[in-house]
């Protein structure tokens, strides 16, 4: 027979353990990765673990009352708010923006269920389906969908969006995906926020979820527009000062140049421009 008292200590004891390997693994990683299980498939959860694993993160997953004994025991308490339910926790150094682009790229394909919101426009080619006509015809007409029968199989006349971005999906227009085996849902970790210990901000997964490429051209354009702006209005910084020093140079020198001045760096094309007025005068004089 079980004996309760001992399972009931035994479960303790575990307990303890995990969150004092918890706290020990906190002190040694700045990012504290914060995921939402919930609504994770097994094996999705078994893949992004290994992922993040393989990116040098400390994983594990705990219930949210003893992670946050564990968080409380340093200090941290700025995750309370987003820990409910089973939670998946990432400790790395590494870059969180980095790590959320690998998260990205493994995301896998699903059908879209009831309810779900499109995370792009959702569309349907035109072409044949392989569905008989019949009942299904009926579907096609509540999407607004175009079609033909064409050799006994329901043909889509023309490319149609059967949800727009940021819309719900509802039950027909869900069925109507799974029949054409169109999986426009992503399995993606849900990463609720990202603790930055060492800044003390936390990153929404908005803010992670940025085109590096497009983010770089940004900073680009805006340091060339900076720079110019600031050379235009003669600021002096590293970057400005040899700029400025060769546009002063030239505008003086055009000054000296419309008056006359004789200097070293006059001097040659002050003395060239008097020979031609003075050719110029001699061919008069002829």
């Amino acid at each position: 027979m079980v004996n309760k008292a001992e399972t009931k200590n035994h479960f303790k004891k575990w307990k303890e353990a995990e969150r004092s390997t918890f706290e020990s693994a906190l002190d040694k990683y700045n990012y504290v990765i914060v995921g939402n299980l919930n609504e994770l498939p097994a094996k999705a959860e078994r893949t992004f673990r290994a992922l993040l694993k393989k990116a040098g993160c400390f994983t594990k997953v705990m219930n949210s009352k003893v992670a946050i004994k564990a968080l409380h025991a340093k200090g941290i308490t700025e995750l309370d708010s987003y820990l409910k339910g089973p939670t998946l926790f990432a400790l790395s150094n590494e870059s969180p923006f980095k790590l959320y682009k690998e998260i990205r790229k493994n995301a896998s394909p699903s059908f879209a269920k009831e309810g779900a919101i499109a995370p792009e426009d959702i569309a349907v080619n035109e072409g044949d389906t392989g569905i008989p006509p019949g009942p299904a015809l009926t579907d096609f007409k509540v999407a607004h969908i175009d079609t033909q029968i064409r050799n006994g199989k329901i043909y889509i006349s023309k490319k149609t969006v059967v949800a727009h971005k940021g819309s719900k999906i509802d039950s027909k227009i869900a069925t109507l995906l799974t029949k054409l085996n169109i999986r426009p849902m992503k399995i993606l970790l849900d990463l609720r926020t990202v603790l930055d210990r060492s800044g003390k901000a936390l990153y929404s997964r908005d803010l992670l979820d940025i085109n590096m490429e497009q983010l770089i051209d940004k900073i680009k354009n805006a340091y060339n527009r900076s720079h110019y702006l600031a050379i235009g209005n003669g600021y002096i910084t590293k970057q400005t000062i040899k700029p400025l020093l060769i546009k002063g140079y030239k505008s003086s020198k055009a000054v000296a140049l419309a008056g006359n001045v004789v200097n070293k760096d006059t001097a040659k094309q002050i003395v060239g421009k008097a020979q031609r007025i003075a050719n110029a005068l001699g061919k008069k004089v002829i």
